[in-house]
């Protein structure tokens, strides 16, 4: 009769500590699902070892007196005779251990996970008022289960926190949609501005740090309502975000550079979008990259008009012109143009000295508009040092310099001397096949010289 009682004992004890276990675990993966951490199973398991089974062992190993000079703790275990009885005994106490464990970690872990759902859940107003209504409702309940001894307080404390995680766990587990923009940019491409920036802002008042999104505003306000300022204000409000990294801000400013220069023709505005970038990452790779790109701006807005137009200066090939005297043309007009143009350029290479098509265009004024081939040729020569530059622009330079030293200086060992150096630095360029042409069109003029001189001379 003892046997079967102890016998159903433990299977209730088994069933309330299973459904303690299950009903934690489905709250438990509901949450970690949330928060995003580590794998619900694993993180539950050790809680279940360390809160619950650790606990129980030590309770069953205490009260079996296994422990050396101890006598059992409960009078019901000590009290017995040992052998069957004390065995009987012992397992009244597991059972009751169980019961009375697992409603306290029951407790624990709801407390724990109320925790958690405050610090997640958006409207905390609204989970602090349920709590607190499910609290008048059950706190009288579990009171009075309380009420009947330490070993229901675990009950207790379970009846009333468990509702209150099962009405506010969904205020946690709720996922977050990202903003969506499509219905913005396809106002926008119906010239539907005023509606696309209604729909932009409605979409930040649900994620307000979202970095794209404040981006499509400004540029919204640059490139549809020509609000340089609005945009700029945008950009510095975005970028003073603290979830905003620092690629991200250095896109924000070169973009806003990109505005200051095709929208409002502004160069200074681009440079003073560039160099808060040097401001705030001194240092850096995004500071070096600013630095480089603020090198490459006009100096004006007179300067980034220029620049916007169609330059084409002809870099003459080593052809039929090659030998050809040089006619001056130019008027003192076309010599004051050509003193402009060529001081922008050297404004340019002081900020720049890497700047290629400046040097470039620099070396043309010289040497067709100013008459100074030996600058020129000096510019062309710095070009050729400069590294990584392209085998065909390296060809292209050294043909040039050979048809000034031809054309302009009356050179013609030295130009000889530069094609054969084109020549054997480029073989399989165009202007090597042009050069090994010339070549022999000037040995044959050689050969044709000689001839004439020894008729000449015999006669």
């Amino acid at each position: 009769m003892i046997l079967s009682v102890v016998i159903l004992m433990g299977f209730f004890s088994l069933m309330v500590a299973a459904a303690f276990v299950i009903g934690t675990y489905h709250f438990w993966e509901r949450l970690d699902d949330a928060e995003k951490k580590a794998p619900a199973k694993r993180v539950f398991r050790n809680w279940v070892i360390k809160g619950f089974v650790v606990p129980w062992l030590l309770w069953i190993f205490v009260n079996a007196g296994f422990f050396s000079g101890l006598p059992p703790l409960l009078p019901q275990v000590a009290s017995t005779q040992p052998g069957f009885e004390r065995f009987l005994a012992l397992l009244a106490v597991a059972w009751t251990g169980i019961l009375v464990i697992s409603s306290y970690w029951g407790t624990v872990t709801f407390g724990w996970m109320l925790s958690r759902i405050y610090t997640r859940t958006e409207d905390r107003r609204e989970f602090l008022n349920f709590s607190l209504i499910c609290s008048l409702i059950l706190l009288p309940f579990a009171a009075g289960i309380g009420y009947f001894g330490w070993g229901l307080a675990g009950f207790a404390g379970s009846l009333w926190l468990g509702p209150i995680v099962f009405g506010t766990i969904e205020q946690a587990t709720v996922t977050k949609l990202p903003p969506m923009y499509s219905r913005a940019i396809a106002a926008m491409q119906f010239d539907k501005f005023d509606d696309a920036e209604a729909e932009v802002i409605k979409q930040l008042e649900k994620c307000e740090d979202d970095f794209d999104g404040w981006m499509i505003l400004a540029e919204l306000y640059a490139t549809r309502f020509n609000d340089l300022k609005g945009a700029e204000r945008t950009v510095q409000e975005t970028c003073s975000q603290a979830n905003v990294t620092a690629s991200q801000v250095s896109v924000a400013f070169h973009r806003l550079a990109d505005w200051q220069l095709t929208r409002g023709e502004n160069p200074s505005g681009a440079r003073r979008a560039l160099e808060e970038i040097c401001r705030r990452f001194p240092n850096s790779h995004l500071e070096r990259m600013a630095r480089l790109r603020i090198h490459q701006l006009p100096c004006d807005r007179e300067d980034l008009i220029e620049q916007r137009q169609t330059k084409t200066f002809r870099l003459p090939a080593i052809g039929k012109n090659f030998s050809e005297p040089v006619v001056a043309t130019n008027t003192s007009s076309d010599g004051e143009i050509a003193k402009t143009k060529a001081a922008r350029c050297v404004e340019k290479l002081e900020r720049n000295p890497d700047d290629t098509m400046a040097r470039e265009e620099l070396a043309v004024l010289f040497v067709q508009h100013l008459h100074q081939p030996r600058l020129g040729i000096e510019q062309l020569e710095l070009l050729l040092g400069m590294p990584n530059q392209p085998e065909k622009k390296l060809a292209e330079w050294l043909g040039l310099i050979a048809a000034w030293q031809n054309r302009y200086l009356s050179d013609e060992k030295a130009a000889r001397l530069t094609l054969e150096r084109l020549l054997s630095d480029y073989p399989e360029s165009p202007q090597a096949f042009a050069a090994q042409k010339r070549l022999s069109l000037m040995d044959e003029a050689d050969r044709i010289r000689e001839v004439q001189a020894k008729l000449s001379g015999s006669s």
